[in-house]
Parts: structure tokens; C-alpha cells; sequence
């Protein structure tokens, strides 16, 4: 599935872009026609210029675009034949075909950073219900619920896939045969998928006790009802260079209260915040661990994510954190359901 969140139609107006870029770390995006024919790129800096020449945010983005983006053909990106040296850090590039039609969107680390197929696993967490997201998950797991047209799942393991890691856990329980039977028919390789079967819940670290395989390496733990761009590699760095034994990845999560916030001392009046946004540092789902944290996970036991990090703190691990600030959304009820296929549709 073709990355979304750097496309937008090119009947878009400006505030629409805006809210595109709002979520992006690297802030491109690429116009479309309604068949995904490129007709140009769109950056923040445009649309500064353009508001700073009177332009407002109603008016089309099409004046605005780089008639000429750099693109990447196809051909030359599976052969590794494109020219790296126009290849710039922080920026993504569409890849296109003979018809000049995007088929992908690729990233700087995508392109440049090391291709070696990694052996570490990737430990799954599909077991929930997703109550929340019913009537949806009536008949299905959570994990095979769909974003534009694609299981969350098989979203999930295309990225893990596309960063060259092929060993994959995938612990299951509520309705598992559909996502068992799904991807063994439909599926390719080089993933080399397994599977943990709970016979009863086990919370969110629970089942890493049933693991059978033996793993000798850091191993990512991560939930199956995320979307997000992550580069893995860059994980496996920073837990290598802090000398980690468990790495949370994080995120900023920026809430505005709907009310006013008042700041007082002993009843004495110190500010007052007319719905002032807030910004908390949130776990992302995604986890790297030492493989000598199994040992302390009890088996077939309920265990809960939260209560293992206070584990591992007591008993002095080395925990750090990391922080994403690439596109991140968790699945967690309708809305999010709604606001993810916005972005990616």
C-alpha cells in the first residue's frame, strides 16, 4: 500500500495542506490527480511564501507547487541504480512509474542507510478484542480491521518488511484463525511469520513468556493496532549507543483542555488559561528489549506492559527512552479509525 500521508489531491486548498503537514515531521507533500498522477510537491516554505504574498487559506494549492519534484523511478530504485548524491537527508521522494504515476513514497534512511537482512525478532502483541472498535471487530480481530483498503496488521508488517527484517512473533488470541489463515495464503516471503497462541488473555507482556523460540539478540515488542513511520534500525542504534537493556519508544502527545485552567496557591489566584494546550511525552506501543528480560516473565501469567517496566526498574535495568517524531496513530476506537484513513486516503 502506497504511503498517503505525503499525497494530497489536487483539489485541495491550502488549510487542507496545512493540517497534512501539521502531523508530518518531514513537511513535503506530493499532488495527485484522482489516478495518483504526480503533477508536483508542496512544502511548508510554499505556503509561507504564498500566505506572505496574500494568498489565503481557501485558495488552491496548485499555484503554490514545484511543478519539477525530484522523483525516483521504479526501475532504477530495484536495481539500486538511482544517484545518491541528489539524495538529501531529511527529505522523502515519490516513486514513480513509466506514466509518471506514484507507487510509493521512500525516505532518506530507506534509501541510504544500510540494506543487510537483520535477524531480530518482532514480537506482535494481536491478541485484544477491540472492543471499542466495534461493530467492526464483531467478526474479525482488531489487527484485520482495515485502513484504506489494508489489514492494520499487514500494514505493520509491510514497514517491517520494507526495512529488511524478517523474523516475525505474532501473539494471537480473540478470533487468531483469521489472522493465521490470512496470511498464510496471502502472504509472502521473506517474512519468516510464527505465531503465540494464548488460551486465555495475558495482557501486554504476558505471552512473551510463551515464546518458544530462542533469541539471543534485542527484540522488538510493539501493538498490532498502531500506524506510524518508524525507522527500526535507528532504534537498534540508540539502544546500542546508550547501552540499553529495554528502550520505550515515545512520542508528544499534545491535548488542549476544554475549559479554562486556573493556577492557584493557598487560594490565591497565580494565572488563568483559557483552554490551553498541553503536551505530554506517551509511550508509542513499540518497545526494544534484551532477551534476558523472558526470564522475568512468569509464565502463562497476566502481566501488563506498565507493571514489567516497573519490574525491570526495580531490579536497576538500564531503561531509556527515545523519541519519535515522525507520523504515529494508535487504533483505539472509531474516531481514530476515521482520522487515520483521512490521512491516508
Amino acid at each position: 500500500m502506497i504511503s498517503k500521508v505525503h499525497i494530497i489531491n489536487k483539489n485541495k486548498k491550502i488549510i487542507d495542506a496545512l493540517r497534512k503537514l501539521n502531523k508530518l515531521k518531514i513537511k513535503t507533500l506530493f499532488i495527485v490527480d484522482n489516478d495518483n498522477y504526480l503533477i508536483g510537491s508542496l512544502s511548508e516554505g510554499d505556503i509561507r511564501r504564498a500566505l506572505i504574498e496574500g494568498k489565503v487559506v481557501h485558495d488552491s494549492i496548485i499555484p503554490l507547487s514545484n511543478k519539477k519534484p525530484q522523483s525516483i523511478n521504479y526501475k532504477e530504485l530495484e536495481i539500486d541504480n538511482y544517484d545518491k548524491t541528489k539524495i538529501k537527508k531529511q527529505l522523502c521522494y515519490p516513486v514513480i512509474d513509466e506514466k509518471n504515476t506514484i507507487l510509493d513514497i521512500v525516505y532518506y534512511e530507506d534509501l541510504i542507510e544500510n540494506n543487510k537482512i537483520l535477524d531480530n525478532y518482532f514480537f506482535i502483541l494481536a491478541g485484544g478484542k477491540g472492543i471499542r472498535l466495534q461493530p467492526l471487530t464483531k467478526d474479525i480481530p482488531k489487527p484485520m480491521v482495515e485502513i484504506a483498503g489494508q489489514p492494520i496488521l499487514e500494514i505493520l508488517l509491510d514497514n517491517i518488511k520494507k526495512q529488511n527484517f524478517i523474523n516475525i512473533l505474532i501473539s494471537v488470541n480473540y478470533k487468531k484463525e483469521i489472522i493465521i489463515n490470512h496470511f498464510k495464503k496471502e502472504y509472502k516471503q521473506p517474512l519468516k511469520i510464527s505465531y503465540v497462541k494464548e488460551n486465555k488473555p495475558l495482557g501486554t507482556a504476558g505471552s512473551i513468556s510463551l515464546i518458544k523460540e530462542k533469541i539471543t539478540k534485542p527484540f522488538f515488542i510493539m501493538n498490532a493496532d498502531l500506524i506510524y513511520k518508524i525507522n527500526y534500525r535507528g532504534i537498534l542504534k540508540f539502544y546500542d549507543e546508550s547501552e540499553s537493556d529495554f528502550v520505550i519508544v515515545c512520542h508528544y502527545h499534545h491535548y488542549q483542555l476544554p475549559f479554562g485552567e486556573v493556577v492557584c496557591e493557598k487560594n490565591k489566584l497565580l494565572s488563568i488559561k483559557e483552554k490551553p494546550v498541553k503536551k505530554y511525552l506517551v509511550s508509542s506501543g513499540i518497545y526494544l528489549a534484551s532477551p534476558k528480560i523472558q526470564k522475568l516473565v512468569k509464565h502463562n501469567e497476566y502481566l501488563d506492559m506498565p507493571e514489567l517496566i516497573k519490574l525491570l526498574m526495580k531490579k536497576k535495568y538500564n531503561i531509556n527512552v527515545m523519541i519519535n517524531d515522525n507520523y504515529w496513530q494508535d487504533i483505539a476506537n472509531l474516531n481514530d479509525l476515521e482520522e487515520v484513513n483521512a490521512d491516508l486516503i
